[in-house]
């Protein structure tokens, strides 16, 4: 064996003994139970143009996905951000619409939908409270508090509140919602979030309801 060969076997070993591509796996909630759905979601043109997505856009992405990716197991539409010109609100304070402009609300898109065997995804905290429910100052479905009553100190911005989960009525009111866009068909709720020093967290918490 020459010394070039020599020096190709030690190579080979130091690489094959010190594992350089060292592959871990942990168990996680959000990996138990499989790995999440396959799905189109309106980000890339918000954030591209900084507004929220036309109506119109979103049912040719619909039909989109449903002519070229539905085989393919791509099977939920979800909207994203840009939600604070979701002002029209139900008798409870929740948004019917992804944005006040749209001429349909959650409700026909969920219907749209699910004719054509898909599901909708919402992006939306059950911790926010618009700001049309504010001033109207709706009551917390279920019970004697309204909705200047529950929330916190600082707003998420000029449109919409947080809620403070300290305070009586709030648990009432993110339940409602989160029951409110389950009974609508709703099969994703993709909330924002922020970490412990009060800044965005990196990805949304996704809430998958079977």
């Amino acid at each position: 064996m020459n010394s070039k060969k020599i020096i190709l076997l030690f190579i080979s070993l130091f690489i094959i003994t010190s594992n350089p591509f060292r592959l871990e796996a942990r168990d996680s909630p959000y990996t138990s139970k499989g790995t999440g759905p396959k799905y189109w979601i309106a980000y890339e043109y918000c954030y591209d143009n900084d507004v929220p997505i036309t109506e119109d856009l979103w049912k040719s992405n619909i039909d989109w996905i449903d002519k070229n990716f539905k085989a393919y197991g791509y099977d939920m539409i979800c909207n994203d951000g840009w939600i604070e010109g979701a002002q029209t609100i139900n008798e409870n304070g929740f948004i019917t619409k992804y944005n006040s402009n749209w001429a349909n609300g959650f409700l026909y898109w969920s219907k749209y939908l699910k004719a054509k065997n898909l599901k909708m995804g919402v992006y939306y905290n059950p911790m926010w409270l618009t700001r049309t429910a504010y001033e109207k100052n709706v009551l917390v479905k279920n019970t004697n508090h309204r909705a200047r009553n529950i929330v916190g100190q600082k707003a998420f911005n000029n449109d919409l509140y947080w809620v403070d989960v300290e305070k009586p009525g709030a648990k009432e009111w993110i339940q409602g919602y989160v029951d409110y866009f389950k009974k609508m068909g709703v099969t994703s709720i993709q909330k924002y979030s922020k970490n412990g020093n009060g800044r965005a967290a990196n990805l949304a918490t996704a809430v998958q309801h079977n």
